[in-house]
C-alpha cells in the first residue's frame, strides 16, 4: 500500500525544486513532464511497482569558484549527460539551482522504476 502523505511530500518537493531553480534557465525533463512526481508514479503503477519511494534524488554540486569558472550552462549539460549515463531507460528531471553560498548545483530526480523494463533501481 502507498501512503498518500508521502506522495504529497513528493508534490511539495516538486514545488520546491521549481521555485528554487535558476530563473533564466530551463529545467530538463527526459521521458517526463514538469509534473515528474505524477509521471514517476504512473510509470511505477504501470509496472505494478508503486511503492512510497518512486523518485531518487541525486545532487551534483560544485564549489563557488568552480561554478564561476565552468559556467552554469556547461555544468547543466554535465547534469543531463550524467543522468543519461547513470540511469538509462529511466525518466529524470534535471533542475539547475544556486545555493545561498553561490555554488551551482543540479538537482536530479530519477524515477526508481525503469520505463523500459519495470526494474527498480
Amino acid at each position: 500500500m502507498v501512503e498518500t502523505k508521502d506522495r504529497a511530500n513528493a508534490q511539495e518537493y516538486e514545488t520546491y525544486l521549481e521555485k528554487g531553480r535558476i530563473e533564466d534557465m530551463e529545467s530538463h525533463y527526459e521521458g517526463c513532464s514538469e509534473n515528474w512526481a505524477k509521471d514517476f508514479e504512473l510509470t511505477a503503477a504501470s509496472w505494478h511497482d508503486l511503492q512510497n519511494n518512486v523518485a531518487i534524488e541525486y545532487v551534483q554540486s560544485w564549489a563557488p569558484e568552480e561554478s564561476k569558472r565552468m559556467g552554469e550552462n556547461a555544468l547543466f549539460e554535465i547534469g543531463v549527460s550524467t543522468a543519461r549515463e547513470l540511469y538509462p531507460g529511466h525518466q529524470f528531471a534535471v533542475v539547475p539551482h544556486y545555493s545561498d553560498y553561490g555554488n551551482y548545483h543540479n538537482q536530479i530526480l530519477v524515477c526508481a522504476v525503469s520505463l523500459d523494463t519495470g526494474k527498480r533501481i
